[in-house]
């Protein structure tokens, strides 16, 4: 009798701490600290340069960041100077030429991380033209 007396209090206090369980079913949305342009991140290759994993990210104190790898695809060292990236929103218009420099001789099959910043908003971007210089 005992036993089953200790049995049914253990069972009433399993059952009973259940049932005053209530979950929360709204679930509160993150907002991150920065938005993405995804139009961007369209992998490309020019002169021989594999531009890919492009990442353009405007953080919340209004600067753009551009991130890209730069792979040498030839089979010889490239040489250049420096890499311009026309953005253009989706009228074609020109929203802003950023310059970028990755160093001057890639060997082949080398990758290098492309960082740019600026002050202007790149959300509005929607394609990039890439210029080589040499």
């Amino acid at each position: 009798m005992r036993r089953l007396l200790i049995i049914s209090l253990c069972f009433l206090l399993v059952v009973g701490c259940g049932c005053n369980k209530k979950e929360n079913s709204k679930t509160k949305k993150e907002e991150l600290p920065f938005d993405v342009n995804f139009d961007l991140s369209k992998e490309t290759t020019i002169n021989g340069l594999k531009i890919s994993n492009i990442q353009v990210i405007v953080d919340e104190k209004g600067i753009s960041h551009y991130t890209a790898n730069v792979t040498n695809t030839t089979d010889s060292v490239y040489k250049l100077n420096q890499i311009n990236m026309i953005i253009k929103n989706k009228e074609g218009n020109k929203v802003a030429t950023l310059m970028g420099y990755i160093g001057s001789n890639i060997a082949p099959g080398e990758s290098r991380i492309l960082n740019v910043n600026t002050d202007i908003d790149l959300m509005s971007g929607y394609e990039i033209e890439y210029e080589i210089k040499k």
